[in-house]
């Protein structure tokens, strides 16, 4: 691919916004820009009955040239488009149900930008919503709508929120909190405030799509946040626990399936005490959901166990208990004194 061609992935839900991003996109481009609707195959979604969070509303579509099923396209796709003369910006309008990891793997990382779109008034509902994604990739997983958005909003250079004034000053400073709280390099406007122009001339962040630069840059903010007291988080909080030893896997699965309502985000770096592997776990909302990568980044961990903790007025005390408990040493303890 040439390095003239630019693209920007643009993910998030409603249609309507969508095509307003588009159009400010396409008239910064004249003429030579090109969209693609990528909407993958291999998903499918099991509605959850009596949810609060209808899917009529989270899914939709806006005009484009051209519409791609397969991950593994994208790149002779991209290739193609960009040989073209005519052609200096891809816009890849991504399904909402997408893996963005995925795509992001199939597209070269120079002049590549990533805008995801949020409705403020339907964010909270698709993101605690019920329904379930299934993705027959690879091996059959499933997913909630929250992770699928946690995953998009993570990867993301620039998040453009609308409607909100339709919000109270809190519910959208907690909205914002929890933004910056998640993806602390993104710049983050409303619907009058996003400048595409802006976007173009700013570095992309293909770095920060890395599991590990993100959550140490996550981790540097929530230590920031412990030693300045902060006026405007709108209860928005983090916590970062850190121990030096290695956890007792079978304890911390229990821990996630208890884990409370009030932790929105959940993420970590450990070393399991049985395999002694480095592991990178990640869970969202109240979805038991665990993801593990297995790394060898052993060497670059400040501690042998450290897990960040993003949510609403999070009970410190409570989670350093619990979690305390899920090593080897404090389970020996307590068998002794049994």
């Amino acid at each position: 691919m040439t390095t003239q061609t630019s693209l920007t992935l643009l993910t998030g839900s409603n249609a309507k916004q969508k095509r307003n991003v588009i159009e400010k996109l396409q008239h910064t481009h004249f003429e030579q820009c090109f969209t693609i609707l990528f909407r993958p195959s291999s998903v499918q979604v099991v509605e959850k009955e009596g949810d609060f969070f209808p899917l009529s509303r989270f899914i939709g579509e806006v005009n484009h040239h051209i519409e791609v099923n397969g991950y593994e396209t994208l790149s002779s796709i991209f290739d193609d488009l960009s040989s073209r003369n005519s052609i200096h910006h891809i816009i890849v309008d991504v399904h909402p149900l997408s893996d963005i990891h995925l795509i992001v793997e199939c597209l070269p990382s120079t002049n590549l930008k990533h805008l995801h779109i949020i409705d403020a008034k339907d964010f909270w509902f698709s993101y605690f919503s019920e329904h379930v994604i299934k993705q027959q990739y690879g091996e059959d997983l499933d997913y909630t709508l929250g992770e699928k958005i946690t995953e998009q909003i993570e990867c993301a250079d620039t998040i453009v929120v609308f409607n909100q004034s339709k919000l109270s000053e809190r519910q959208i400073g907690e909205l914002l909190a929890f933004l910056h709280a998640i993806q602390p390099f993104a710049v983050v406007n409303d619907e009058h405030t996003y400048d595409p122009t802006f976007m173009e001339n700013r570095k992309g962040l293909a770095g920060a799509r890395s599991h590990h630069m993100l959550f140490d840059m996550q981790k540097k903010q929530a230590i920031s946040r412990c030693n300045v007291r902060l006026l405007y988080d709108f209860g928005i909080s983090t916590y970062l626990f850190t121990r030096d030893e290695p956890i007792d896997f079978s304890r911390l699965e229990q821990f996630l399936i208890t884990l409370p309502a009030e932790v929105f985000r959940m993420k970590g770096k450990y070393v399991d005490s049985n395999t002694k592997e480095t592991t990178f776990i990640s869970q969202v909302g109240s979805s038991v959901q665990v993801e593990t990568i297995v790394t060898q980044e052993k060497s670059h961990l400040s501690y042998l166990s450290e897990f960040l903790f993003i949510g609403s007025e999070i009970d410190v005390e409570q989670l350093t208990t619990k979690l305390n408990e899920c090593f080897t040493e404090n389970v020996a303890n307590q068998r002794k004194q049994l």
